[in-house]
């Protein structure tokens, strides 16, 4: 840990990718200042080892990826630092209910989210169609500039058969006569990288072009 310490501290300035699996603290961390102004994409797969530290600055994070054990209540602080920056968003694996959108939701500036199964993981993993939900019935809206969604390998909606996906597209469909004001950014693009119910493909196709 003592070495990745040190590595970071020599690259800090120079990285624009990072990804982390480990939540081991480093001693006496909380002296040593973090900045990483070239870094533009973030993955993490556990709530990171540097979340508590005073003196971290990530100002310019557009990609950012978060597991489900990386999704947790803790991360707020760090999360609403990136909040900002960050455009696109991959959840990966399950999605726990309701500390995900706890997290997420204050990621206003998302425009494309992905969901996605980590590698190594064996089986599927399900969109839990009360998770698409909790987009539809927000307020104030999560996501409110979502333009695409993307359902990657492995990763299926829930047996609510993509009632929740229709109900968001919907939802986010803006009126003739929208006010000026209005938050919401209309969906355009919705891909499944599996084969999704063709009823469910049809729908979504026609209500994307409506």
């Amino acid at each position: 840990m003592e070495c990745m310490l040190q590595l970071l501290l020599m690259c800090q300035g120079m990285l624009k990718h990072l990804e982390v699996a480990t939540n081991n603290q480093p001693p006496s961390v909380s002296a040593v200042p973090l900045a990483f102004p070239s870094l533009r994409s973030l993955a993490l797969h556990d709530v990171p080892f540097f979340m508590d530290w005073p003196q971290i600055a990530l100002p310019n994070i557009t990609a950012l990826a978060l597991d489900e054990s990386a999704a947790d209540t803790e991360m707020l602080l760090l999360v609403m630092q990136m909040s900002h920056s960050v455009t696109s968003l991959m959840l990966c694996s399950g999605l726990h209910l309701p500390v995900v959108p706890d997290i997420v939701q204050h990621l206003a500036n998302v425009s494309h989210v992905e969901f996605a199964k980590i590698v190594p993981c064996n089986g599927d993993f399900e969109v839990p169609d009360r998770f698409l939900a909790l987009l539809v019935d927000s307020v104030p809206y999560i996501w409110p500039k979502l333009a695409s969604l993307r359902f990657g390998t492995g990763m299926g909606l829930s047996h609510g058969c993509g009632r929740g996906l229709l109900r968001l597209i919907k939802k986010r469909k803006l009126p003739p006569h929208s006010a000026v004001d209005d938050p919401r950014s209309r969906i355009s693009h919705v891909s499944f990288v599996d084969d999704a119910p063709a009823w469910l493909v049809e729908e979504v196709e026609r209500l994307l072009v409506l």
